[in-house]
C-alpha cells in the first residue's frame, strides 16, 4: 500500500513536469507567433513602402526629383537620419555630389556643406567602391574606418553620423547615381534592409532609363516637329481615306486655320474650290496607284476665302508590307510668283502697248550708229513709212544729225554719267525737213559692257516755232501782273473806305434812330417805334454784314503767321468765352483729345469761334446743348470735328453750307449773316486742309476740319 502511495505521488510529479514543459513551449511558440506576426507585419510595411516609393518616383519629372523622394521616403520609412546622391562628372571621371540630399535633423548641414567639397573617382572612398563594384555596400560604424576607407571619416564623426549604406543605381549597365544613407548610430548590416534600398535602386535605375527612353522620343519628335516647323513649305500627309493625317505650321498659316480644325479633314471636300476639286482628287488617285505625278499646281482655299496657288512636290508612303497608305507632300506658295508673272506679261504687254502708241519716238540705237529698234511715232516723226524701213534705210544715226557734232557730245555724255535728259539736237526728215527733237538717252549695259543707247526723242518743233509767242505771252503776264497788283491796291482801297467811309452813315442812322427812341418816344406812336426798332436791327446787321465781307476779303491777301497751337486750350477758351454770352442756357461742353497743329493761331480760333457759335446758337431748342469736340491724326493730316445736338439739316443741300450768303434756316428763326461757315473754309483753304459736314433734320450736325502735319504743306496763300 505503501508502495502504490509512492508510485501515485510519482506519476502526479511527472504530470506536473510535463505540464510546466508544455506550457514553457507553448510560450516559446506563443513568443515566436508574435516574433513571425512582427516580422511579417514590418515586412508588410516594406512593401507598402516599396509600392508607394515607386509609384512616387515612377510620377517624378526628372532625375533630381527622382533621387529626393527616393531619399526622402527611405530614411523615413526605414531609419535613416541622413541620405544623399553623388553622380558622375559630365566627362565621366569623377563622381560629385548631388545637390538633392535629405536630413532628419538641422545639425547636419555643416555635414553636407563640407561634403559638397569632395570628388570620389571609381574605386575610391564608399561612394567610388560602389560605382567600380556597382554593388550595394554596408559598414556598421564609418567613423570607425580608416580615411582610406572612408576618406570623410574627420567631418562624419564631426556630424555623428556613424552606420552608412550605399546602393548604386544602374541603368543600361552604366551607374547613373550612388545613394549613400547614414544614422546617427551604429547597426549592424541588415540584409533585408539592404534588400528593399536596393530594390528602390534598381526601379529608380527603371524609371530613370524610361524617362530617359522617354526624354530621346520626345525629343526626336519634338526635332521633327521643329523641322517642320520652320519649313518655308507645306508639309502634308493625306491618307487613303483622303483625309489630312499631318500638317506642319507653315501649312495651317497659309490656310488660317488652326492644326486640329485641318487634321482629320477631308483635304478636298473642305480645302480646295469647287471648280478643281474633282480634278486635284483625280491626281491623288493616280498617285495612290503610283503613277509618277511627282509635281502639279493648284489653288487652295483659305479660311477668309481667299485663294492661293500651291506648287506640290509628292511622294508615297507605304507600310512595312509594302502597301500604299498615304501621300507625302511638300507644298510652296507660289500665288506672289504667279501674281508677279502675270503682272509681268501685263507689263511686257503694256511697254509693247506703250512702244507701239507712243505719241512720242522711242529709239534704242548700237555703239556704232545702228539703229537697233524704233516705234513707229519715231519713224512717222522722220518720214518714214515705217520703223523697219526707217531702220534699213538709215544706216548710221549719225546721219541724222544736222550737226554730226551732237551725236559725238550725247555719246560723251551719255558715257560719262549714263543718262543725258534735255538733250535739244536737229534731225534731217526723209524728205530733207528740218525737225527739233528733246532727247532723253540712258545707256543699258551688261557684264560685257554697253550695250545699247534707248530713249525717247520728242518733237518739239512746234514749241521751237512758238518760242516768241511764249515770250510774248510772258510779257503779257508781267503786264497782267502789274494790273492786278494795282487791283489789289484798289481793293484795299475799297475795303478801306467799307471799313470807314459806308459804315459811318450806317452808325449815324443807328445812333440817331436810338436818340429818338430814348429822348422823343413820346412823341412817337407804337408803329413809330416799331419803323425805327427795324431800322436799328437792319443797320446793325448790314455793319455785321460788311464786317465779316471785309474780313472774308482780308483772309485772301494777308500772309498767314505760323506757330504751334495747342488745339485743346484754343478751344475751350474760346468755348468759355462764347458760353459767358448765354448765362442762361444750359450747355453740355464734351472736349476729348485734340491734336496739336501748325497753323496762324488768330485765323484757327476764328475758326473755333464760328463753328461753337453756330453749335450753340442752333442748339438753342434744346433744354440741354450738348457740343462736343474731338480730333486725331490721320495718315498726313490732323481732322477735327464740332458736333451740336441742334436743328441740324438737309444733307442733299450740304454742299450750299459754304457758299456766301447761304442760309439752310430763315433768318427768322435763327440769325446770321451767311457768311461764317465761308469765312472758315477760305481759312481751312488757306492753311491746305479740307472742311466739310454731316448732318440729320432735327438730329444735329458734325462740321469737320483739317490741318497738314508737317509745316511745309502751308504756303499761307490760297
Amino acid at each position: 500500500m505503501s508502495l502504490k502511495r509512492d508510485n501515485g505521488k510519482m506519476n502526479k510529479d511527472k504530470t506536473k513536469e510535463q505540464l510546466k514543459n508544455e506550457l514553457v513551449e507553448l510560450r516559446q511558440s506563443i513568443a515566436g507567433l508574435k516574433e513571425l506576426e512582427a516580422k511579417q507585419k514590418q515586412v508588410d510595411e516594406e512593401i507598402r513602402l516599396l509600392l508607394s516609393l515607386i509609384q512616387a518616383i515612377s510620377e517624378a519629372e526628372n532625375l533630381n526629383a527622382a533621387l529626393e523622394i527616393a531619399l526622402k521616403k527611405v530614411c523615413e520609412a526605414t531609419g535613416w537620419d541622413y541620405g544623399e546622391a553623388w553622380i558622375p562628372s559630365p566627362d565621366g571621371t569623377v563622381l560629385e555630389f548631388s545637390p538633392v540630399w535629405y536630413s532628419s535633423t538641422g545639425n547636419l548641414k555643416r555635414f553636407r556643406s563640407l561634403s559638397e567639397k569632395f570628388t570620389f573617382p571609381p574605386g575610391i572612398g564608399l561612394p567610388g567602391r560602389i560605382w567600380s563594384a556597382m554593388q550595394p555596400e554596408w559598414i556598421p560604424d564609418v567613423s570607425m574606418s580608416p580615411e582610406t576607407v572612408f576618406p570623410r571619416v574627420q567631418i562624419v564623426k564631426e556630424a555623428g553620423l556613424k552606420a552608412s549604406l550605399g546602393v548604386p543605381i544602374i541603368a543600361r549597365g552604366d551607374v547613373m547615381a550612388v545613394l549613400l544613407f547614414f544614422m546617427l548610430g551604429s547597426r549592424e548590416k541588415d540584409k533585408q534592409l539592404v534588400d528593399i534600398v536596393s530594390a528602390v535602386a534598381t526601379h529608380l535605375g527603371s524609371v530613370i532609363q524610361r524617362k530617359k527612353n522617354e526624354k530621346e522620343l520626345q525629343e526626336e519628335r519634338d526635332n521633327a516637329q521643329r523641322y517642320l516647323d520652320i519649313a518655308k513649305v507645306i508639309i502634308m500627309v493625306i491618307d487613303a481615306d483622303q483625309k489630312v493625317a499631318l500638317i506642319n505650321k507653315r501649312g495651317c498659316e497659309i490656310l488660317e486655320y488652326e492644326e486640329n480644325e485641318i487634321v482629320g479633314k477631308n483635304w478636298f471636300d473642305n480645302f480646295l474650290p469647287t471648280r478643281v476639286k474633282d480634278e486635284v482628287k483625280a491626281i491623288f488617285e493616280k498617285l495612290m496607284e503610283e503613277e509618277p505625278i511627282k509635281y502639279f499646281e493648284n489653288p487652295v482655299l483659305t479660311r477668309s476665302g481667299e485663294e492661293k496657288i500651291v506648287a506640290w512636290h509628292n511622294t508615297l508612303l507605304k507600310n512595312d508590307k509594302g502597301k500604299i497608305i498615304s501621300t507625302l507632300s511638300s507644298g510652296e506658295d507660289i500665288t506672289e510668283r504667279k501674281h508677279a508673272e502675270e503682272e509681268l506679261r501685263k507689263a511686257e504687254a503694256k511697254y509693247r502697248s506703250i512702244f507701239e502708241n507712243a505719241i512720242e519716238g522711242i529709239y534704242q540705237t548700237t555703239l556704232d550708229g545702228r539703229i537697233a529698234s524704233a516705234n513707229p511715232a519715231f519713224a512717222r516723226t522722220l518720214g518714214y513709212a515705217s520703223p523697219q524701213e526707217l531702220i534699213t534705210e538709215v544706216t548710221n544715226v549719225r546721219n541724222l544729225y544736222v550737226d554730226p557734232d551732237h551725236r559725238d557730245e550725247l555719246i560723251r555724255l551719255i558715257q560719262a554719267q549714263g543718262f543725258v535728259e534735255n538733250f535739244e539736237v536737229q534731225f534731217y526728215c526723209k524728205d530733207g525737213k528740218i525737225v527739233w527733237f528733246l532727247l532723253n538717252t540712258r545707256v543699258l549695259r551688261d557684264s560685257s559692257g554697253i550695250v545699247c543707247f534707248e530713249g525717247t526723242a520728242t518733237d518739239i518743233t512746234d514749241r521751237k516755232r512758238t518760242g516768241e509767242e511764249i515770250l510774248k505771252l510772258n510779257r503779257e503776264l508781267e503786264r497782267h501782273i502789274i494790273q492786278l497788283g494795282e487791283a489789289n491796291k484798289e481793293l484795299e482801297a475799297f475795303s478801306y473806305s467799307v471799313s470807314h467811309d459806308l459804315r459811318a452813315p450806317l452808325r449815324a442812322i443807328d445812333g440817331f434812330s436810338n436818340i429818338l427812341l430814348k429822348k422823343h418816344a413820346d412823341k412817337l406812336d407804337d408803329e413809330g417805334k416799331r419803323v425805327l426798332d427795324i431800322i436799328r436791327i437792319n443797320t446793325q446787321k448790314m455793319g455785321e454784314l460788311i464786317e465779316n465781307l471785309l474780313t472774308l476779303s482780308r483772309l485772301g491777301r494777308k500772309e498767314m503767321a505760323l506757330s504751334d497751337i495747342d488745339m485743346c486750350g484754343l478751344a475751350k477758351d474760346v468755348y468759355e468765352e462764347l458760353r459767358a454770352t448765354v448765362p442762361g442756357r444750359a450747355l453740355q461742353f464734351n472736349m476729348k483729345t485734340l491734336p496739336a497743329a501748325i497753323g496762324d493761331i488768330k485765323l484757327i480760333r476764328q475758326v473755333f469761334v464760328n463753328l461753337l457759335s453756330n453749335a450753340i446758337k442752333f442748339t438753342r431748342l434744346r433744354e440741354i446743348a450738348v457740343i462736343e469736340v474731338e480730333g486725331w491724326n490721320e495718315k498726313n493730316e490732323n481732322i477735327y470735328y464740332v458736333k451740336d445736338n441742334g436743328v441740324g439739316f438737309d444733307m442733299q443741300y450740304s454742299d450750299q453750307l459754304f457758299g456766301v450768303f447761304q442760309r439752310l434756316h430763315s433768318e427768322k428763326d435763327f440769325e446770321g449773316t451767311g457768311i461764317g461757315l465761308a469765312i472758315i473754309q477760305r481759312i481751312i483753304h488757306r492753311h491746305g486742309g479740307r472742311v466739310w459736314a454731316e448732318g440729320k433734320i432735327d438730329e444735329g450736325a458734325i462740321f469737320y476740319f483739317t490741318l497738314p502735319i508737317k509745316e511745309e504743306k502751308y504756303d499761307g496763300f490760297e
